[in-house]
């Protein structure tokens, strides 16, 4: 018989990845021991998004039953090196990944506190402009937004403290998401691979990622911002905009056609441009 299902499971104890495979298409449960602590697991396949890691917390990858199981033990074993090798070595390489290569700049800014809304923020308003600020950027990541928010359990509304709580972990789960890609067996065979020179598949995706992620933290900060404004700000703002306004057309007016001076001659701004707009109004309403 065939593998009907297979993929790999995380070890809650060891954290030691393991690979499994079924026969049956109808299976539900896995039943395994851990082949680095001994313990065993007995996971479900499919879970609700609402009892997912409900008792413990168990990771499961599922690849297509068409790929060749070795491959998956492949992709096994290169966890748990990437895992081990993280733990012994992630501060000096990334310290050294950052002298040679262009920094990121705002690679660390996330919001620190919630903000007090003034108003309800709607959960549509947040996924449709989100959606639409990376159909404008970022369009190959749609659909992975997409899933990754229909995945989590959203309440129709926001206050300011649910927002922010959602906000880190959407961003979380993104970022998850994206660390996956490389896992996948259909993608090992660029693994090693320099996408541009002095860039391998895992370092170029991994700083493609973090700004992206910068970006959607941007992003989503900036609806919380919207929400967090009253009346009376807008009106200010509004009356600033105003007064910008006829302030610029009177500096138009003035560059262009200037303004007769009590000696007979002409002032249109000359040796003021580089100064202040409101000083040379000021100069041109004493004139």
């Amino acid at each position: 018989m065939s593998i009907a299902r297979q993929g790999i499971w995380l070890c809650p104890e060891c954290g030691n990845h393991e690979p499994w495979k079924t026969r049956d298409q109808n299976t539900n449960q896995i039943d395994r021991k851990c082949s680095n602590c001994d313990k065993r697991a007995r996971v479900t396949l499919n879970r609700s998004n609402s009892g997912k890691g409900r008792k413990r917390n168990y990771q499961i990858w599922e690849r297509d039953p068409t790929i060749d199981f070795g491959k998956i033990i492949e992709e096994a074993k290169k966890r748990n090196n990437k895992t081990l090798g993280d733990r012994v070595t992630r501060t000096k390489s990334e310290k050294a990944t950052q002298e040679q290569l262009p920094p990121i700049w705002g690679l660390d800014w996330a919001p620190k506190n919630a903000l007090l809304f003034t108003k309800k923020l709607p959960e549509e308003k947040v996924r449709k402009e989100l959606l639409r600020f990376v159909a404008e950027r970022h369009d190959g990541y749609l659909e992975l937004i997409s899933e990754v928010w229909m995945s989590m359990q959203l309440p129709t509304q926001f206050n300011g403290d649910s927002y922010h709580q959602f906000t880190k972990q959407f961003c979380q789960e993104v970022s998850k998401s994206l660390d996956e890609r490389i896992w996948k067996p259909e993608l090992s065979i660029i693994e090693g691979d320099e996408v541009i020179p002095m860039r391998d598949t895992e370092l170029y995706l991994k700083r493609r990622k973090k700004r992206f992620m910068r970006d959607i933290r941007l992003c989503l900060r900036r609806l919380a911002y919207a929400s967090s404004v009253d009346l009376d700000t807008h009106l200010q703002w509004q009356r600033w905009m105003t007064r910008t306004g006829a302030m610029d057309e009177h500096l138009k007016d003035l560059f262009s056609n200037g303004i007769s001076t009590p000696d007979g001659g002409k002032f249109g701004g000359k040796g003021f441009r580089s100064t202040w707009q409101e000083g040379v109004v000021g100069c041109a309403t004493s004139l």
